[in-house]
């Protein structure tokens, strides 16, 4: 039988969906989290390399996708020297802010290598994660990567180079903005909406490409992964859901001025809440930050990404039914009790987070698996990683 016989368009009958399901409890990751944090402080952060690959056990061994639970084979050593790159690179960036061309050269620098970092630790994550027994794999370059980045990496440093002409020669910038007439306040205030509204629609394209292009080169033995989503849609998951979140805090601010408080907010009452107010106002943008990680998810998830054969041909696709209104509640609680315990709730958190989102994930017509599995117990070559020295460096944090 061959893999292409399994697929879903077949008259067989199909498997049932194969849920995925979290094992883990808060408590149990209170104590890793505890004892990860604790070392790491100790450690001046050198254990924060041996703390991920715990942290990164954890979650994958508690993750199980019909009856088996994935694993997590990650050297400390090698996310180690990762961090050390990214904190190298951040060093020369903060380190240089009194000087501000040479600040922007070093992100400009930033800029050129990070589609090299993002590619390598997208590899160096799928290479070391593994199920029943197989590594997955990905196979992305270091020159596909540019490629997709390219129109990415083109925005900041066009940035980069205004800044360094500024510095370079600031009296010519000081004739133009003399120069400029008396209504540019409003101008430079449109400016700067239409460059806030730009830098959203800017990381949705962003998030969007860079999904696609780690799904898309994702592989577990002979079968890969395919998505189907688009930029465009997640520019509107994006913008939608910032406008949710205005329209939110216009009515909480209507309603505040409709029933009088503002006359009365310097009051000693209306002081003493004011950060009461000040902290529901971001427990709201956390919420609806959940909103918009489910509206992601079910949009990536939810038939619109899938497993092909080598010949792509459909084998299995992916569901989610995640609530967004519950995991946007989910959300507030989470950092209303973390705030509350000055953060020993954290972990817990985590915990529910990952459970809500996993379990509304399962994987249609699973019967693939045992093809898959089966095909590399007879030729384990074929279905091999290459060598795990080509994964030594981990750039993600």
């Amino acid at each position: 039988m061959t893999v292409e016989s399994i697929s879903v368009a077949s008259s067989e009958a199909v498997h049932p969906n194969a849920r995925i399901s979290f094992t883990g409890s808060g408590s149990e990751y209170f104590r890793i989290w505890i004892v990860n944090l604790f070392l790491t402080y100790l450690t001046l952060g050198i254990y924060s390399a041996w703390a991920k690959v715990r942290r990164e056990k954890y979650f994958h061994q508690n993750t199980v996708i019909a009856g088996h639970s994935l694993d997590y084979h990650g050297n400390p050593v090698a996310i180690l020297k990762g961090r050390v790159v990214g904190f190298i690179l951040l060093a020369l960036y903060t380190g240089s802010g009194s000087v501000p061309a040479v600040s922007v050269i070093a992100l400009g620098l930033i800029v050129l290598v990070m589609p090299f970092l993002m590619q390598r630790s997208v590899r160096f994550r799928f290479a070391n994660s593994s199920y029943r027994g197989i590594r997955f794999g990905f196979t992305g370059t270091a020159k596909e990567a540019y490629r997709a980045l390219l129109p990415f990496m083109l925005l900041p440093l066009a940035y980069a180079a205004i800044v360094v002409a500024i510095f370079l020669n600031p009296e010519a910038v000081a004739e133009l903005w003399k120069s400029m007439p008396k209504g540019y306040a409003f101008a430079i205030g449109v400016l700067g909406l239409l460059v806030a509204l730009g830098s959203i629609v800017f990381y949705a394209l962003l998030h969007a490409t860079w999904r696609r292009f780690s799904i898309n080169h994702a592989h577990f033995g002979m079968v890969k992964g395919n998505t189907t989503i688009t930029g465009k849609q997640y520019v509107w998951i994006y913008l939608s859901s910032l406008l949710i979140l205005i329209l939110i805090f216009g009515a909480i601010i209507g309603a505040i001025a409709g029933f009088g408080f503002l006359a009365i907010v310097l009051s000693p009452a209306m002081i003493a809440l004011l950060p009461i107010l000040l902290v529901s106002f971001y427990l709201i943008i956390f919420a609806m930050q959940g909103v918009l990680v489910a509206r992601l998810q079910n949009y990536c998830w939810d038939k619109a990404t899938d497993v092909r054969s080598p010949n792509n041909h459909q084998l299995a696709w992916f569901n989610s039914n995640l609530s967004i209104t519950s995991y946007g509640v989910l959300q507030f609680k989470n950092w209303a009790l973390t705030i509350v315990t000055l953060g020993l709730y954290r972990p817990y958190a985590v915990v529910n987070s990952a459970k809500a989102k996993l379990q509304a994930i399962s994987l249609s017509n699973a019967r693939f698996i045992d093809y898959v599995i089966g095909a590399a117990d007879e030729n384990p070559s074929a279905i091999g990683e290459e060598a795990l020295g080509a994964f030594d460096l981990d750039f993600s944090i």
